[in-house]
């Protein structure tokens, strides 16, 4: 299950969605939890016409002003065996999926995630070389990411089960930090994690 805030997103989600239809593990649902935007998102994304059933658009009332409410929302509307978090302007290279659960069911992880490459727009990124794949990932442990915080959140997927008990903070002042937190919350659970080496996110750096 993938989960998708949106806020505004009308000049990049398709982008976005787009990257997840094109991944060569099909077996996915989209959430895509609308904060009340203000653009033409939403009637944008219901007439995209390479959408079908896996896509599920939800719109909350009120603006919330943070992503771990929709985020929060689309935890309890998801169906699937694993959770995927991805913000709604960045890109996943087609193999990550595939790639990622594969590494998941090896060293029998609950929590991935994988290295990013940033870009400014699509054409710079299209333009780049092919990424060599080398398959090499690192144990994160709880004591480490208390240094830093060095997991991606477009490109965390965990088991749903690790997520039962556990919410993204919606305490305004854990905007922006909400993510840290609820990761390191998982790993002070001491559940089996893994990051990949491998940049399989592309992570959309914009000027604001």
């Amino acid at each position: 299950s993938f989960i998708i805030p949106n806020f505004n997103s009308l000049k990049y989600i398709e982008e976005t969605i787009q990257s997840i239809y094109s991944q060569s593990y099909s077996n996915f649902e989209i959430i895509i939890v609308d904060d009340c935007s203000s653009d033409d998102s939403v009637d944008f994304i219901k007439n995209l016409d390479f959408i079908d059933s896996r896509l599920r658009l939800f719109v909350l009332e009120k603006n919330n002003g943070r992503p771990a409410i929709p985020r929060n929302y689309g935890l309890q509307k998801a169906q699937g065996d694993f959770i995927a978090f991805m913000d709604s302007d960045d890109i996943w290279h087609h193999e990550k999926l595939a790639i990622q659960l594969a590494a998941m069911s090896k060293y029998k992880a609950d929590f991935s995630c994988t290295s990013l490459i940033n870009f400014s727009n699509y054409i710079e990124l299209s333009s780049r070389p092919k990424i060599q794949f080398y398959g090499k990932v690192e144990r994160l442990s709880f004591k480490k990411l208390l240094r830093k915080n060095i997991i991606p959140n477009s490109s965390v997927i965990v088991s749903r089960s690790r997520l039962i008990e556990l919410r993204f903070n919606e305490d305004a002042r854990y905007k922006a930090i909400e993510d840290y937190h609820l990761w390191l919350q998982l790993l002070q659970q001491g559940i089996s994690s893994i990051k990949l080496k491998d940049s399989l996110l592309f992570c959309r750096i914009s000027e604001t």
